[in-house]
């Protein structure tokens, strides 16, 4: 029976050689010839085997353990060791088959249908997403809440938008406009109020992106801060993609959501008083100005102002004197918008799907992953006073 330390070093052996070919490819600025990918292929096999072997030995090592209270079982999913049994052509593990199911299924909720290799589900809880180990019980499963974190990330999230999730079909936001009142006698009739109820319509609509990973990083455990990387990456292509479209000038179709700059001439300013003119105009139209959405060179301006009668800077700490400033490259140069951003709604039906190409990038030691989301955003039109832009 071989020890740890034999093990360990056998693995370490195994990971040498697998990059070693990565990096012979690289160094010549070749894709891997067939023999090549076979041989990395089975390579990251072995590796698996061998870490099993380990665990396994690790498990026999353990002399006369002390009682433990019973804890409740629970198994992690790991998107980087799915995107692996992809690319090696093997089947999904038990925890990865029961994720994988659980998107789909949340796909098929929502009236949609799926492309890729992997889809992970967006309400993922440990009630709804479970595997029956071997000895037939239910074990739940831990899937990193992958649209939690991209809210977190989201400017307009943090700006104070509206989102909603887990949607299934179109969704109408109604919107009841101010009512009027009056004085009256104490006997007199009540007067019309005059309220009007509108409502804005949310549709999927779906927007893909891409990012590359490595195959180094396949090499990774699953367990390692690997599997964040990959996921804080995951994030940054779909945010990226949905604000820039969001925060644009594009023209609204069937197929993406209008930007909220579409047809609107910004406002020219070159002082704080100029700014505070937008802020009142959006106040005057009983908004609230919840946050500034700024371009980094917008932003840079907003560094750079004082206050008309002193050389106290209004920027700072990421305050535009009491309001929230945020930056985004997602927004045209110079540019900034204030807003009440409570009116942008934001949709998001079923789970992410990922389909994994290990050929496009593969002469660059590369793994594309195309991945596809259901979204959409719309400005309330009954509160289309309550944004106003600005320039420098």
């Amino acid at each position: 029976m071989k020890s740890l330390v034999t093990l360990n070093a056998e693995l370490d052996e195994l990971r040498a050689k697998a990059d070693a070919i990565l990096e012979n490819g690289q160094a010549e600025e070749r894709k891997l010839s067939e023999d090549e990918e076979q041989n990395f292929n089975d390579l990251i096999a072995a590796i698996d085997e061998k870490k099993a072997e380990i665990k396994d030995a690790e498990e026999r090592t353990i002399i006369n353990p002390k009682p433990q209270p019973k804890m409740e079982e629970t198994k992690k999913f790991s998107l980087l060791r799915a995107i692996r049994s992809v690319v090696n052509k093997e089947q999904f593990d038990e925890t990865a088959s029961a994720v994988i199911n659980a998107g789909n299924e949340q796909m098929r909720a929502a009236g949609l249908s799926t492309q890729g290799d992997i889809v992970i589900p967006t309400a993922e809880t440990r009630a709804t997403v479970s595997v029956t180990n071997t000895t037939g019980a239910t074990v739940p499963v831990d899937v990193a809440p992958i649209f939690d974190e991209l809210r977190a990330e989201s400017v307009l999230e943090k700006a104070g938008a509206t989102y909603y999730t887990g949607l299934v079909g179109d969704l109408k936001v109604p919107m009841m406009t101010a009512a009027s009142v009056a004085w009256a006698g104490e006997n007199a009739a009540a007067s019309d109020a005059a309220a009007s109820i509108s409502a804005v319509t949310l549709q999927p609509k779906r927007l893909t992106a891409y990012m590359d990973i490595s195959k180094q990083l396949l090499l990774q455990d699953a367990g390692s801060n690997a599997e964040a990387v990959l996921q804080a990456n995951l994030i940054r292509a779909i945010n990226e993609k949905f604000e820039n479209t969001v925060l644009g000038s594009a023209q609204g179709s069937a197929t993406q959501p209008a930007g909220l700059a579409y047809g609107v001439t910004p406002t020219s300013v070159s002082t704080w008083e100029d700014v505070c003119v937008l802020e009142a105009a959006v106040e005057t139209a009983k908004g609230h100005v919840t946050a500034v959405i700024a371009s980094p060179s917008a932003k840079a301006k907003f560094r750079a102002l004082t206050y008309n009668d002193s050389t106290r800077l209004v920027y700072e700490d990421g305050m535009l004197e009491d309001v929230p400033c945020f930056s985004t490259p997602n927004v045209a140069a110079d540019t900034f918008a204030v807003a009440d951003w409570k009116y942008l709604a934001v949709g998001q039906w079923g789970g992410i799907d990922i389909t994994v190409d290990p050929y496009t990038q593969a002469g660059n030691g590369a793994i594309r992953l195309v991945i596809n989301v259901y979204m959409d955003a719309a400005w309330h039109t009954a509160a289309t006073n309550v944004i106003k832009f600005g320039t420098f």
